[in-house]
């Protein structure tokens, strides 16, 4: 299949002149999967809105009192969508490890995003209620912005490709520490300073992982802080029109490709 799709790459008459990727890990695949030159891609990092996605101290219990989570849980957030390679489950396992088996307590896990209908696909996750007191389904709501300021972290739990999503950015901008599968792609929204990544699909580190980074609200807040000033510095929306442009120029300055 490898091969098949090098070759439609290499036996196409038209195509881009370039292709920009958002991360290191999606421009890998590209080159190494489908055979696309080297030289005709670029990496510009995905821009977001640094003022709407931030810190309130006065929004510390906005979720809390949105959704009834009792005040004295820190909250570990997830957005996005319920498909399975999004690791939900996985979310969901870990949860049962910590609060049960692990015996923490002080912990909700908030899933944002489920459409009506969804939470059912994960009722063989939730059938244990000393379980389920510490997860809530928020579905999709416009309030995301305020909700992120209420937690105390952020968890993508991802099992197939994902590259960058939005949402770690989002959860970053707002000073939350992520905690991450190790996908390529995904694995990039980390650094040591920012988070922290555990093996794709197993629960069982993901859920030691938590534990220490809850436990440890020194680290976390450093962590948050790091996040925020990251994302700042190199995923503002004004960083990626600069990116974009740059880009441009550079192909006008070419024959090749001279716009």
């Amino acid at each position: 299949k490898l091969i098949v799709k090098k070759l439609e790459v290499a036996t196409k008459r038209h195509g881009p002149d370039h292709y920009v990727f958002q991360s290191t890990g999606m421009r890998d695949t590209a080159v190494n999967g489908r055979g696309i030159p080297l030289s005709k891609t670029s990496i510009v990092k995905t821009g977001i809105d640094t003022a709407k996605y931030a810190p309130d101290k006065t929004r510390r219990h906005y979720a809390h009192e949105q959704l009834d989570i009792p005040k004295d849980r820190e909250i570990v957030v997830f957005t996005g969508h319920m498909e399975r390679r999004k690791g939900v489950h996985v979310i969901l396992q870990a949860a049962k490890v910590l609060t049960q088996d692990m015996g923490y307590k002080n912990v909700q896990f908030l899933i944002l995003g489920n459409r009506p209908g969804e939470k059912e696909h994960f009722e063989e996750y939730l059938r244990d209620s000393d379980v389920t007191e510490h997860i809530t389904f928020g579905g999709y709501r416009n309030d995301v912005p305020d909700l992120l300021k209420s937690c105390a972290m952020g968890m993508i739990a991802s099992t197939e490709w994902d590259s960058f999503p939005m949402s770690s950015l989002e959860m970053a901008a707002t000073g939350l520490p992520l905690m991450v599968s190790a996908l390529p792609g995904l694995d990039e929204a980390v650094t040591p300073e920012t988070g922290r990544t555990f093996p794709v699909g197993n629960y069982h580190i993901a859920a030691q992982t938590l534990q220490d980074m809850l436990s440890n609200q020194t680290m976390r807040l450093a962590m948050g802080t790091a996040s925020r000033e990251r994302v700042i510095q190199h995923y503002s929306r004004a960083s990626q029109a600069k990116g974009l442009i740059n880009i441009f120029e550079a192909l006008e300055n070419t024959t090749e490709h001279s716009l």
